[in-house]
């Protein structure tokens, strides 16, 4: 039963590191990274679709960029 723990814990460690480690990576290198798996875009079902939702969203992240800097941002509304 211990070992049984150990591993869902385990699990849940190395799927919270990958998370982090994606979320806090640069477009870049996640495009970099969507590269490698570029041949199970084209593959019916879930993984296929997560994948080119993926490469979607770091794509338009790589074009449009974060919205974080004044470049892009939205101008305010006129004061009245």
């Amino acid at each position: 039963m211990q070992a049984v723990q150990t591993l869902i814990v385990a699990v849940i460690v190395v799927a919270a590191l990958i998370s982090a480690t994606w979320r806090l990576s640069p477009a870049k290198l996640r495009m970099r990274v969507l590269d490698l798996f570029k041949t199970l875009e084209h593959r019916p079902g879930y993984v296929g679709s997560k994948l080119r939702d993926l490469r979607q969203a770091t794509l338009a992240q790589l074009t449009f960029g974060c919205h974080a800097c004044s470049a892009n941002r939205k101008p305010a509304a006129p004061r009245r």
